[in-house]
């Protein structure tokens, strides 16, 4: 299945912008390919300031992307001799995130099994005499336990000691579904600083420091994270 353009994948984003409404229906309609030729080329969501690649990424003459080009320029960045969109930077770091969060989850918890079905009746002809009909009982829920994402974070985090007390600066904490978000996705960062990683992680404080400190709020700048 192709992929949908930009602008019906996200039609309020795109038609919401002023300067797409003003671009004439020729620009408009190139300023759409080449979004969705900017997600493809590279993941820096950029592409090269470059009048005659463009125009073959396109499919058409390098005079008609001149006469066009400065009215879609306006809505992208120029830096480095490169076109930048914002809007897709944006996009694809949401969806590294959620697939960070639920990478996360799966390492944690796994799938869940799947209920076993019933086993069929067998023919009614085949049997000598009429079974009784099975009275089914609704086994209760388990309570749901206050302290339950504690155990997806304590599987998350890389020095496992003193769970009891980190179980009770989680209670403090009392995270809500945001707050566990960024907690684990803390926690996923701070793995990659250089400060966790040397002398086998011996820097890396313990589990109730972290959360009574808040040091899931620290930000983390790029240079500090390890690439792999």
């Amino acid at each position: 299945m192709s992929k949908a353009p930009c602008y019906q994948r996200y039609p309020s984003d795109f038609f919401g912008d002023s300067k797409v409404r003003i671009m004439s229906s020729d620009a408009r309609a190139y300023y759409s390919l080449l979004l969705d030729c900017i997600w493809d080329f590279d993941t820096q969501y950029s592409i090269p300031n470059d009048d005659d690649l463009i125009s073959k990424l396109l499919c058409i003459d390098i005079i008609r992307w001149q006469k066009i080009s400065q009215e879609i320029i306006s809505c992208l960045q120029v830096k480095s001799g490169r076109l930048i969109s914002c809007r897709l930077k944006r996009e694809k770091e949401k969806q590294d995130k959620y697939r960070k969060l639920q990478s996360i989850k799966g390492k944690a918890g796994g799938r869940p099994r799947k209920s076993p079905g019933l086993t069929p009746a067998l023919p009614e002809e085949s049997l000598p005499l009429p079974l009784p009909i099975p009275i089914l009982i609704k086994k209760k829920k388990p309570p749901i336990s206050p302290n339950g994402d504690f155990e997806l974070f304590w599987k998350s985090y890389p020095r496992k000691e003193s769970k009891g007390a980190a179980e009770k600066a989680w209670l403090k904490v009392k995270p809500d579904k945001d707050l566990l978000e960024r907690i684990l996705l803390s926690v996923e960062d701070h793995k990659r600083t250089e400060q966790w990683s040397k002398d086998n992680g011996a820097f890396i404080p313990y589990a109730q420091k972290f959360l009574n400190n808040k040091y899931y709020e620290d930000e983390i700048k790029e240079g500090e994270k390890k690439l792999w």
